[in-house]
C-alpha cells in the first residue's frame, strides 16, 4: 500500500517534491523531520533518490548511521588520498573547512543522505555542513539530506532548508488514502465511508498497520473495538473507544438527523396537532424541532406511523441516545441505520 501512500495522496508526493525541488532547484541542504515510525520509509527513500537522480550529474551517497567523528569521516571518504595528507587541523580550520576549499573534493558533485539522526547527530551534522558552507569557494558544494526525528529545528544554518513531515499531512489526506484501500476491496457502498472513517480514525499513528486491517475488514465493521484492540495498535481501550465514536458521530449521526427529517415531514400533520408543546425548558412551537425521543412517545399507542417507520424510530432513538452519552454503538444498529434505505423490513 505504501506506493498509494507516496505516489498518489497529493500531500505525500508534494512531501517529496519539496524536498527534491530545495535541493536540486535551490541548492539547499534540508534536514527532514520525520516521525520514528514514518510509513513504508524504504519506499519514500527510493522515490527521494530516484528524484534527485533524475536529470542530475550528481552522485547520490547514503550514510545509514552517523560517524562518531564526522569530519575525519566526510575527509577519509571524499577527499583524494594525496590531497588528504595536507591536512593541519589548526584554529577555525578544520576538516569541514579543508573540504570547502578543495576543489577536487567529490562532496562538491554529491547529494549526501544521512539516514536516521538523532537530535544531538543534527546538531553535529548541521556544524559540519556551517563550516563546509563558509569555507567553500564559488557554487559548487556538497548538498546534505538529514532524516532527523527532532521534533524541532534550527533555521540558523546558511543554506540549509527544514522541512517537517506533520506540516503536509493532515486527517484528510490519511481519510483520502483509507478511502482509495477501500475501493480495491469488495466493501458494499453503503458501508465504505463509515469504514474509511473507523480505519482512518485509529490508523493516524500507524499507517502500515491498515494493510492488515483492510484484510480483516468485516471484523472492523462488526466488532471495530475488539478488532483494533488485537492489532496491535499503540492506544489504550479509551483511546480506541473515543475514536469509534468519532466515526460514528461522522458517520451515522447525521444519518439519524437525515431520518428524524423523514420522519418529521411525513407525518407532519399529525405532529402539528400536538403543538404547541410545553417542556421544562421551553416551548416547542415548530414540527422542525420536535426531537425523535417526543416523536416515539407521541406515536406510542397511537396509529400515527406505519409499523416499520415506528420500528426504525425506536432503533434511532436508541442510537442517538448512546452516541449523545459517548458510548460506541453495535453493529446491529449501524447496520440499521446505514442500510436502512436497502432493506424492507428490520
Amino acid at each position: 500500500m505504501g506506493n498509494i501512500w507516496w505516489e498518489d495522496i497529493q500531500s505525500s508526493k508534494r512531501f517529496i517534491n519539496d524536498i527534491v525541488k530545495g535541493m536540486k532547484d535551490d541548492g539547499n541542504s534540508v534536514v527532514l523531520h520525520i516521525p520514528d515510525g514514518l510509513p513504508w520509509i524504504e519506499g519514500f527513500r527510493r522515490l527521494v533518490v530516484n528524484g534527485l537522480k533524475e536529470d542530475s550529474e550528481r552522485m547520490v551517497k547514503v550514510i545509514d548511521h552517523t560517524p562518531s567523528d564526522i569530519g575525519k569521516y566526510m575527509l577519509e571518504n571524499y577527499c583524494r588520498k594525496e590531497k588528504r595528507f595536507k591536512y593541519r587541523p589548526r584554529s577555525n580550520f578544520n576538516e569541514a573547512s579543508f573540504l570547502g576549499q578543495d576543489e577536487t573534493s567529490t562532496l562538491k558533485t554529491c547529494y549526501v543522505i544521512i539516514h536516521n539522526a538523532s537530535d544531538k547527530e543534527e546538531a553535529a551534522w548541521l556544524r559540519f555542513i556551517e563550516e563546509y558552507y563558509r569555507s567553500c569557494q564559488g557554487v559548487r558544494r556538497g548538498i546534505f539530506l538529514i532524516e532527523s526525528s527532532a521534533p524541532s529545528g534550527n533555521n540558523g544554518t546558511r543554506g540549509v532548508q527544514h522541512l517537517f513531515y506533520i506540516d503536509y499531512i493532515a486527517q484528510q489526506d490519511i481519510h483520502a488514502y483509507t478511502s482509495m484501500c477501500i475501493g480495491e476491496e469488495s466493501v458494499s457502498r453503503i458501508y465504505r465511508s463509515y469504514l474509511s472513517e473507523l480505519l482512518s480514525q485509529v490508523s493516524s499513528s500507524d499507517l502500515e498497520i491498515l494493510d492488515d486491517l483492510l484484510w480483516k475488514w468485516e471484523d472492523v465493521l462488526e466488532r471495530p473495538l475488539e478488532t483494533f484492540m488485537n492489532a496491535g495498535l499503540s492506544l489504550s481501550e479509551e483511546e480506541l473507544r473515543k475514536r469509534i465514536w468519532k466515526a460514528q458521530i461522522r458517520v451515522v449521526f447525521p444519518e439519524i438527523e437525515e431520518f428524524r427529517c423523514y420522519i418529521v415531514s411525513k407525518y407532519r400533520q399529525a405532529w402539528e396537532t400536538f403543538l404547541p408543546w410545553k417542556t421544562d425548558y421551553t416551548i416547542i412551537d415548530n414540527v422542525e424541532n420536535l426531537e425523535l425521543s417526543f416523536l416515539l412517545y407521541m406515536a406510542k399507542n397511537r396509529s400515527i406511523m406505519d409499523e416499520r417507520d415506528y420500528r426504525y424510530t425506536q432503533v434511532f432513538v436508541e442510537a442517538r441516545n448512546e452516541l449523545a452519552h459517548l458510548g460506541i454503538l453495535d453493529f446491529k444498529h449501524v447496520e440499521a441505520i446505514l442500510g436502512r434505505e436497502s432493506q424492507k423490513t428490520i
